[in-house]
């Protein structure tokens, strides 16, 4: 097997072992995964690809946690357990030269645009766009996944959460070029939730 799919091949299980919570699989990661590669690809980024594989590791330090991080909610940014996660998930990337490009964007994940996110307190264009395409894929899928039925909610549900993370939690031109992109692909939620349901 040639050395560069088996490591693809391993991130993605490593992806999946992250996201099992009491024996079932979340898929959070991977939906993450292609939202922030749909937005950077859209944006013409020439980092998409490894966006992809940020969204798959973006929560490789909440590994041992008693819960998926998603569990944590709202309480997310007060746990002083959780808050960790971003920063282990630096340590653990570091330990994988290929991947070290991708230390900048999952360590600052849960920084905001306005400066309100964690562990640093960074804000504004101190934010990569590529940390707030993920910032904003991973908000999102939370969000979606909070509804009974995430692949029938219409396109423009998904445009008002979207647009309540402008300028606070993510980069206005971020938000903006998911929104472009929703309607130039007005099936992606659609899509992305029916293919693992």
């Amino acid at each position: 097997m040639h050395s560069k799919r088996l490591f693809k091949d391993i991130i993605r299980a490593l992806s999946l072992a992250i996201d099992f919570d009491e024996g079932q699989r979340l898929n959070h990661a991977w939906r993450v995964a292609m939202l922030a590669y749909n937005t950077a690809k859209f944006m013409k980024l020439p980092e998409s690809e490894m966006l992809y594989y940020a969204g798959l590791l973006h929560d490789i330090g909440a590994m041992g946690l008693a819960s998926h991080i998603n569990q944590y909610g709202p309480g997310m940014s007060i746990d002083p357990e959780a808050r960790l996660h971003p920063g282990k998930g630096e340590l653990i990337i570091k330990s994988l030269a290929p991947l070290r490009p991708l230390l900048n964007i999952i360590g600052n994940h849960h920084e905001h645009y306005d400066g309100s996110g964690f562990p640093n307190g960074i804000k504004g264009d101190d934010i990569t766009i590529e940390t707030s395409i993920l910032t904003l894929a991973d908000s999102l899928e939370i969000d979606l996944s909070g509804y009974e039925e995430p692949a029938d909610i219409k396109n423009d549900q998904v445009v008002t959460m979207a647009e309540k993370y402008s300028g606070n939690l993510c980069r206005p031109d971020v938000v903006d070029a998911f929104i472009s992109l929703l309607g130039n692909e007005p099936d992606l939620i659609k899509n992305l939730w029916n293919e693992v349901s």
